[in-house]
């Protein structure tokens, strides 16, 4: 499936160089429901849950992606008012986990389930990728990573650009000051002839759209 990601120019421009995404812990995301999508109105319920949403914290972190890079929204919120990019990927379909949004929490009984040893992977997986309706115009897709060997310098987890995450195209925003040059020098030799896009605001739409006339 074809994903992307928006960033800033500058963490753009570190990506392209050191081939690899950023790893969000689970409680640096910008949506304070993460994990906690389940009913919790019972206090037992809440006691187990929030126990198990702390052991999940240090063992996994999410790459958060969009099914489109023509969002203004997206645009605006994650990449710099526009003056960012976005970083197109062909990811697996088998790696993505499809996020669904809702307008209730799920009724998810972990007390019950775990006594009838009827708790498994997709119940998991089913907290992992569910939201509040009203992020749905995020069109969101993502990928789960193991949190494992951190960056040595920052502190930070990294997926570097492999098969499961292979790097396909570069947009540079309506906004983005960057020429196709200096895009080109940051990226490594397997990334050279990937396709750049400059992007502008549609004409007649709310949508981003490629500028036909390039980076002139």
């Amino acid at each position: 499936m074809k994903l992307y990601y928006y960033l800033p120019t500058k963490f753009s421009l570190m990506n392209l160089r050191n081939r690899r995404l950023k790893i969000s812990r689970l409680d640096e995301l910008n949506d304070p429901f993460e994990l906690v999508a389940a009913n919790r109105a019972d206090k037992s319920q809440r006691t187990i849950w929030n126990d198990w949403q702390r052991t999940q914290i240090d063992k996994w972190g999410l790459i958060c992606f969009s099914k489109t890079w023509r969002n203004p929204v997206m645009w605006s919120h994650y990449a710099d008012k526009h003056k960012g990019m976005c970083l197109g990927f062909e990811v697996p379909n088998d790696s993505i986990l499809e996020v669904n949004y809702t307008k209730k929490r799920l009724n998810l009984d972990l007390i019950k389930l775990k006594e009838q040893g009827k708790l498994n992977q997709n119940h998991i997986l089913k907290v992992f990728k569910t939201k509040f309706i009203d992020w749905k115009y995020e069109r969101e897709a993502r990928v789960i990573s193991h949190l494992e060997n951190p960056d040595p310098e920052t502190g930070f987890y990294f997926h570097s650009f492999d098969h499961q995450i292979k790097l396909t195209e570069i947009f540079a925003g309506p906004l983005c000051d960057l020429t196709e040059k200096e895009i080109i020098e940051c990226l490594q030799p397997e990334d050279k002839n990937l396709k750049i896009t400059k992007t502008r605001l549609a004409f007649n739409t709310f949508e981003i759209v490629e500028q036909k006339q390039g980076f002139k």
